[in-house]
């Protein structure tokens, strides 16, 4: 008797055993597919966010190319307003003389036809 109640008892635990190990093996599976869903979703995150990288560095060399163009364009913008000054003062002046004469010439005209 004493071997049959322990043979049952050995028994009972190889079965709960064995369950055990299946449900281990069934969770240790589950969090393999889990783990490998979680791996391919940060893939195709990883491809989205380079592909957005390749994109923004395209975008920042365009501004890099257009800020070096715009520098340059202020710079030769700068340097002809400085190389032009005299001219501008020199045409001011002469303006401004013609302008005199003309009114001169507008008076002079005017008290001869009356």
């Amino acid at each position: 008797m004493r071997s049959t109640t322990f043979h049952g008892a050995c028994m009972r635990q190889v079965v709960e055993a064995r369950r055990r190990m299946i449900e281990a093996e069934s969770e240790a599976w589950t969090q393999r597919e889990q783990a490998e869903q979680a791996i391919e979703l940060h893939a195709l995150q990883l491809a989205a966010t380079q592909a957005d990288l390749e994109v923004a560095g395209a975008a920042l060399a365009r501004s890099d190319s257009a800020l070096a163009h715009a520098l340059a364009t202020k710079l030769s913008l700068q340097r002809f307003k400085v190389a032009a000054q005299p001219r501008l003062a020199a045409l001011g002046a002469r303006l401004s003389h013609l302008t005199r004469h003309r009114e001169a010439f507008l008076e002079w005209a005017a008290s001869k036809q009356d």
